[in-house]
């Protein structure tokens, strides 16, 4: 039929090049115009319905594909190609469905079903996910430019689709999990696995799903409710002596029993707030506050639920993983500078300090890398090589210090001394900000601290890519200004050095009047600033959790359980 309809009414346009959508325009036109589906099932020919609907939506599936691939118009031939590939890829379902019988769905199409029993059958890596090939795509699963991000947001759909699946159960939903093959061979877990029960670092001795969900996680070997799924997708992280806890001090059985009267608010409440300030804390982080600023419900996750952020291992460093080897690399490297009372102008072009910062970079490398290959090696030295490198040679042609233009030419005389400089954490290094309802502990690390001779500091903090640092820049000196450690000296000002970005960028200069003064931005008053942290630890302290609608939830840790969670209502 397709071919037909290509060579009966879309040969006419020949060679000329038309939109992808004007296509697809072209066929639903002809399906609504000539009633196709009435007179299929006029005609009783299921059959024939379901294909044209699964046509339909083929044609959706096109157009999405040839977009990622940046092809925007083709001619009737190349157009034509593209849909018999996609169309001769395609398997379906010929019937309809029927009450009171047992369906067999794709994970897709089981996400429209609402069933009081569903199993989800041979929950196996490979099958969860499954991701067929996109048959535009060259084939290069590991392409920096379109296979990897292809295939992540597939894997992504699929576990969305799980979990929304999951939600359209009302009684008991069920896993099956075959242990091998027919031919004895055996099978790994699904991953999607360890986004519902626990995981175990250690894997026992005997063979069996233990090793995979871990000791405390119960084994499905009865169908589970959905309420109890919901209760143990929230509490997966948790060994089995803590749950009763929790639930005590956060009242987490309520949150799961009144699901739907919470989660419609998009609130995240906690009405034992004396309970809530031991489980919090009184030490707060720079990242701890800005974390429950930017989105209350990721603060719900990460300090109050504290489920752990594990990350995909991977064949390229996590940008976590970046930083941590580009501050341990600059650290170390103006440390030793430090040592021998040189300075990096002097040395950098000298083949003696080069082989130095490179062993280093190997040192890091080597201690973080996952894939011990010798070409995976290769190719991350040369990417950090090149950017630690760059932003050397940025240090050493720009005077860091200068905040304007106007102070370039001035000569400061200012050198590393202080290499990541922990405060909050002994009873030495206590930063207390107090107020009449409460008393906080403020704690962090200072990446570098520079002294000129007349005891000035100067505070520098390394970031893998440029972004706007002003209040973590003023969390810093307002902490480096109540430290006893630093009482005999004056704060001069401070910057960010963003090292792939090869820029330094948030300068500040800071006035005897308590401003810190940055460049082409507004000046901040350290004292609003201390009455604001105050003010946040505060809010924490309420009980609620909102969840903020200004952030973006992309490339949040936790999207997939707040979507989770939502959806489930």
């Amino acid at each position: 039929g397709v071919e037909k309809i290509f060579e009966g009414f879309l040969e006419p346009f020949g060679l000329k090049n038309m939109e992808i959508e004007k296509y697809k325009a072209l066929f639903v036109k002809w399906v609504d115009e000539l009633r196709l589906e009435d007179k299929l099932i006029e005609a009783s020919q299921i059959d024939q319905l379901i294909a044209l609907r699964n046509f339909l939506t083929a044609l959706d599936e096109l157009e999405v594909i040839l977009k990622s691939i940046k092809k925007k118009k083709l001619s009737v031939h190349e157009y034509r190609k593209y849909l018999s590939v996609l169309i001769s890829s395609i398997t379906y379902k010929p019937s309809l469905d029927f009450d009171n019988r047992v369906e067999i769905l794709s994970l897709e199409a089981s996400r429209f079903k609402t069933k009081r029993l569903k199993i989800f059958v041979g929950f196996n890596d490979g099958i969860y996910p499954k991701i067929k090939n996109n048959l535009f795509y060259s084939g290069d699963n590991f392409s920096e430019i379109l296979g990897t991000r292809y295939y992540n947001l597939k894997e992504l759909q699929q576990k969305l689709d799980l979990f929304v699946s999951m939600t359209k159960t009302t009684e008991k939903i069920l896993f099956t999990y075959p242990m091998a093959t027919v031919e004895g061979e055996p099978l790994l877990p699904s991953p999607f696995y360890f986004d519902i029960f626990p995981q175990k670092n250690e894997k026992d001795e005997n063979n069996s799903i233990q090793d995979f969900i871990g000791e405390n996680a119960k084994i499905i070997e009865d169908p589970n409710s959905i309420s109890e799924l919901k209760t143990e997708y929230i509490l997966s992280n948790y060994p089995d002596n803590r749950i009763e806890e929790i639930e005590k001090e956060i009242g987490l059985k309520t949150l799961i029993d009144d699901f739907d009267e919470r989660l419609t608010k998009n609130i995240y409440e906690i009405k034992e707030l004396s309970l809530l300030k031991e489980l919090v804390g009184n030490k707060f982080s720079y990242s701890k506050i800005s974390t429950f600023e930017n989105c209350g419900r990721k603060f719900f996750y990460r300090y109050i639920l504290k489920i752990p952020m594990r990350f995909e291992i991977r064949f390229e460093f996590t940008p976590f993983e970046k930083g941590i080897i580009y501050h341990s690399v600059l650290s170390k490297i103006f440390r030793e500078l430090a040592k021998k009372n040189e300075d990096l102008v002097s040395v950098y072009k000298e083949s003696e300090f080069r082989e130095r910062l490179f062993e280093i970079l190997n040192e890091e490398i080597d201690a973080h890398i996952y894939y011990n290959a010798e070409i995976v090696k290769k190719i991350e030295f040369e990417r950090f090589k090149t950017n630690i490198e760059d932003i050397l040679e940025r240090l050493v042609e720009e005077n860091i210090y200068a905040i304007s233009k106007n102070e370039v030419d001035e000569v400061h005389d200012f050198t590393p001394k202080y290499f990541e400089t922990s405060f909050g954490y002994s009873e030495g290094d206590k930063v207390i900000l107090e107020d009449e309802d409460q008393k906080i502990e403020l704690v962090g690390r200072i990446d570098r601290i520079d002294v000129s001779s007349d005891n000035k500091l100067f505070l520098i903090d390394y970031k893998t890519k440029k972004k706007d640092a002003k209040n973590q820049l003023t969390f810093y000196t307002l902490s480096l200004r109540k430290l006893n450690k630093f009482k005999k000296f004056n704060i001069y000002g401070g910057c960010v050095v963003a090292i792939e970005d090869k820029c330094i960028s948030s300068k500040f200069k800071f006035d005897e009047y308590g401003y810190l003064h940055f460049h082409k931005s507004k000046s901040v008053d350290l004292q609003a600033f201390e009455r604001e942290l105050l003010e946040k630890v505060c809010q924490i302290h309420s009980g609620y959790f909102n969840k903020n609608s200004k952030t973006s939830c992309y490339n949040c840790y936790f999207k997939d359980l707040c979507i989770f969670l939502e959806v489930s209502r």
